[in-house]
């Protein structure tokens, strides 16, 4: 995968951090930029242990959203693996995760399997004491 993240495209992310941009379009940009089918922006409370925020690129279909908003990041094992890792660490689900894990676990097989996801490249990109930010 090569990526062409130029500063215009940082500077959208703390654009629509700070409220001033949309996360869609910004999202969408990041997909662009790293011929990402779906790019997606996930932020955990790790005191309550509940999702925070989940905003996707414009090309996410609307309804896998919504499954992972409602059911499936609470059983999520890579955000649960992701969480352990140093901000920055990119994380390749294919070279960490071994394909015969996949028709093993319900995340792969009910919410995965459906929309024909096969690997995520992930990376925490923030974190303090009660949060923590993921961009895919």
């Amino acid at each position: 995968m090569s990526a062409s993240l130029d500063d215009s495209l940082i500077a959208g992310f703390y654009e629509a951090a700070s409220g001033l941009r949309a996360w869609p379009e910004v999202l969408d940009r990041l997909g662009e930029a790293t011929r990402a089918f779906v790019c997606q922006l996930v932020v955990a409370d790790k005191v309550r242990g509940q999702l925070a925020l989940c905003e996707s690129s414009s090309s996410a279909p609307v309804a896998g959203v919504l499954d992972y908003v409602r059911e499936y990041h609470a059983i999520d094992p890579l955000m649960a693996y992701a969480m352990t890792r140093p901000v920055g660490e990119i994380l390749h689900t294919a070279e960490r995760f071994p394909q015969g894990e996949y028709a093993n676990h319900r995340f792969y097989r009910e919410y995965w399997a459906p929309y024909n996801v096969r690997s995520l490249v992930a990376a925490k990109v923030a974190e303090d004491d009660r949060m923590v930010a993921f961009a895919s």
